[in-house]
């Protein structure tokens, strides 16, 4: 009993984060397809969340941090989170079109579950972050539907046509009224796109804006990426939300930008934010889960809070930006000086990803068995990160979790690899 007892403590101590538990970490293999902080960016965030609730905890009124909080998150919170946002998106935003949540798999939580019954169809891209694709389908038992894209974002034509299938065959079980006011929604990233890097272009936005509005869809975007711009000589792209305009004479809000503090400061805090129109706002508000609970993670939210009244957050943000735009800007001149012949992509402007296209000949879910055999790096292949298991000729590598010496070691690699397995190697 004494060994047994050991070996569990032994296990337990072993899986001190996610990716341990799953098995990512490994001392042999280089996993590209990690998509988070890294170690050395999470030092950073130790010391500044140590100083933002030193300073937060000593105020008299952070006793109301321990308590329930307002359904909707703190007003302080969501004070310095419209001007943080505001000032990152070089867009005003508002305090009252915000809801705190405990990230953004939990707003897409929240919100599938709130509008939609099992048996609903859910569109999503494809591809898509591959996770959000089992959510819906297995946990929450939504009837899936993909949608094509391509480098411009949604391809909007192809999905009107599928829509209009869609509401004939199964328009009649769905009845709208004030609490579920949309038929279906579309889950997408627009804005720097796990996986693929890409960001909608603007009259792809405009004409998804248009065909919400006729056909009662919720938009669905998890805009995640969105401050990661790399670009200083340009203007971040706008999220979707900002196309569905209030002095529209036709608006009513179809859209939610999900957000989250995982990818810009630390994935442990559990801290995110929606954002949308005052119809979707008031109705989250009056769900009864924000009733029982209150606003999520409503002290974390409230140091958080601190930390952006400060300026530490913008300059921690400043800093991921400059180190990741120096990784991808790496890795991506690695890839163009090796990658074989037929090995397509397009460096990104901003977010973690980069998606390479192989010759239709490859086969990404043998290459990558290849790469953690002999040359010790792992990647995710296209076919995860779509509903139907097609782009088998793609991969997705991310720039975020290593330091710039190990990626560029892992990229030439990779190069060796795709070359290798091109010529015949198994």
């Amino acid at each position: 009993m004494e060994n047994e007892s050991t070996a569990d403590a032994t296990t337990r101590m072993r899986h001190r984060f996610l990716f341990e538990e799953l098995g990512f970490v490994n001392e042999e293999i280089v996993a590209l397809n990690m998509g988070a902080p890294g170690e050395a960016a999470l030092v950073d965030s130790q010391e500044m969340l140590a100083k933002a609730t030193e300073k937060k905890l000593a105020a008299p009124s952070s006793r109301y941090l321990f308590q329930y909080g307002p359904r909707v998150g703190g007003d302080d919170y969501r004070e310095e989170l419209a001007k943080f946002l505001s000032h990152n998106y070089q867009d005003s935003l508002d305090r009252e079109d915000l809801v705190l949540t405990a990230g953004a798999t939990h707003g897409l939580s929240l919100v599938t579950t709130l509008f939609f019954q099992p048996g609903d169809t859910i569109f999503v891209e494809d591809p898509t972050y591959f996770i959000a694709i089992n959510m819906l389908r297995e946990d929450y038992g939504m009837n899936i539907i993909s949608v094509p894209t391509d480098e411009k974002g949604t391809n909007v034509e192809e999905f009107e046509k599928i829509l209009k299938t869609e509401k004939e065959k199964h328009g009649h079980k769905r009845e709208l009224g004030p609490k579920r006011p949309f038929w279906s929604m579309l889950y997408l990233i627009p804005t720097f796109n796990n996986p693929t890097g890409r960001v909608m272009a603007p009259d792809r936005c405009m004409s998804l804006i248009k065909l919400a509005r006729k056909h009662d869809l919720l938009l669905m975007c998890d805009d995640v990426y969105n401050l990661l711009t790399y670009d200083p000589a340009e203007p971040p792209p706008q999220r979707l939300l900002a196309y569905d305009k209030k002095t529209d004479p036709d608006f009513q809000g179809h859209v939610i930008s999900n957000g989250t503090f995982s990818k810009i400061f630390a994935p442990g805090v559990r801290v995110g934010w929606i954002e949308a129109s005052p119809r979707i706002v008031n109705l989250l508000k009056e769900s009864h889960t924000l009733q029982s609970g209150g606003g999520v993670n409503h002290c974390m939210a409230g140091i958080l809070a601190g930390a952006m009244e400060t300026g530490m957050m913008s300059h921690h943000l400043e800093m991921l930006k400059m180190k990741y735009a120096k990784n991808m800007k790496q890795v991506c001149k690695t890839l163009k000086d090796k990658l074989p012949k037929g090995v397509e992509f397009s460096e990104p402007k901003g977010g973690y990803f980069i998606w390479l296209t192989l010759p239709e000949s490859v086969n990404c879910e043998e290459l990558v068995e290849l790469c953690k055999r002999k040359y010790r790096l792992d990647f995710m292949p296209g076919s995860c990160a779509s509903p139907n298991a097609n782009f088998k000729n793609c991969a997705r590598i991310s720039i975020s979790y290593f330091e710039e010496e190990v990626l560029l070691s892992a990229a030439d690699r990779l190069c060796q690899a795709m070359k290798a397995y091109m010529e015949g190697e198994r």
